[in-house]
């Protein structure tokens, strides 16, 4: 995942805060050097988001058998 604002990495950190840990995504840039103003991003707001984005990937039919032709043909080209 990238951040929208300057392109470097987004990965997971989690913090404590009154005895409780929040999990969170920032922008490597942001915590590395301070020269991006992306906002933290809530972890299960955006892992609901992928979740949702990739369960509409498994309903489109099309695709699906695009990609099992594809990967089809790719195993017949790499057989004995």
């Amino acid at each position: 995942m990238r951040c929208s604002r300057c392109g470097s990495v987004m990965f997971g950190v989690s913090a404590n805060a009154r005895g409780s840990k929040f999990a969170y995504y920032a922008c490597r840039k942001r915590l590395e050097t301070g020269d991006c103003d992306q906002d933290y991003v809530r972890a299960d707001w955006i892992e609901d988001q992928l979740l949702t984005d990739v369960q509409s990937v498994f309903r489109n039919e099309a695709l699906l058998n695009e990609v099992w032709e594809a990967a089809q043909a790719q195993l017949k080209a790499t057989q004995p």
